[in-house]
């Protein structure tokens, strides 16, 4: 996937390297997401170690589920703001609100990465377009076909 002007999420960023591996590929702006408060320093600390200002990178300390449905204190994503292309969502392997989640999502029709422990339940409209095992982890890459990706 060419990332060059994308907008991307990074869910459940952790230390945002799955963000932050996007932006050293060409995209134009990540928004790292995670409730964690350690999680989130180390992000900003990460971030800034890289030379990744506020012009590339924000960090939104809320709980993922709840963002992404706009219910959560931060800034709430909005669908005029950055076009997003790509949500990248690594979650706790035992996580099951996949359904939850890609329903938030559906509204910006973005591709998602979801790594997992098993195959992710996708709810109308998503459509899964490559599923690959490595040991453990199951990488699921989805689509939102009401939004014409696919």
């Amino acid at each position: 996937m060419d990332l060059d002007g994308t907008h991307v999420w990074d869910l459940f960023a952790g230390s945002g390297a799955l963000g932050i591996e996007a932006l050293s590929r060409g995209a134009a702006h990540a928004t790292f997401v995670d409730q964690a408060r350690t999680a989130i320093s180390a992000t900003r600390a990460n971030l800034a170690r890289l030379g990744y200002g506020p012009d590339r990178a924000e960090v939104v300390c809320a709980d993922v589920l709840r963002w992404a449905h706009g219910l959560d204190e931060g800034p709430a994503p909005e669908p005029s703001h950055h076009k997003v292309g790509l949500v990248l969502a690594d979650p706790p392997y035992a996580w099951q609100a996949w359904p939850a989640l890609l329903e938030g999502l559906s509204k910006w029709g973005p591709v998602v990465l979801m790594e997992s422990s098993q195959a992710p339940e996708l709810p109308p409209p998503w459509q899964s377009a490559k599923v690959k095992r490595y040991g453990g982890t199951l990488v699921t890459l989805a689509r939102c076909k009401v939004h014409g990706q696919g």
